[in-house]
């Protein structure tokens, strides 16, 4: 079975990721606990990964790459991951590429998902 895959990166308190010796690594902070809320409720699992292509949060490669995307929002855009979250504000271009869920704080961060998952 094939499990959504979500990015995201460690950005206390929202979001915290600390690895054990061994490797393994925990998930903690606001808008983690918020999605696996969610996916408990709805009965799913889901893996997480740190952005591939550097920069956190994201934003357009600017040396020559023809408006690819790096970040989180790289991930969602390229198909690396389907969900993503971590202070994701509204961005005019970026709703033109993701939906978003309703804002989950005071600051209206939301959670992104590509539209055809």
């Amino acid at each position: 079975m094939l499990f959504p895959q979500a990015t995201t990166f460690h950005y206390p308190p929202f979001t915290t990721i600390e690895e054990s010796p061994d490797g393994t690594k925990s998930y903690g902070g606001i808008e983690y606990k918020m999605f696996e809320a969610i996916a408990e409720a709805l009965n799913f699992k889901f893996t997480i990964s740190e952005p591939m292509f550097c920069c956190k949060w994201g934003g357009r490669k600017v040396e020559g790459s023809e408006g690819n995307l790096t970040g989180v929002v790289g991930d969602l855009k390229g198909r690396f991951a389907d969900i993503g979250w971590n202070q994701l504000f509204y961005v005019f271009d970026w709703m033109q590429l993701f939906d978003y869920t309703a804002a989950n704080n005071f600051a209206e961060a939301s959670i992104m998902v590509r539209p055809d998952y």
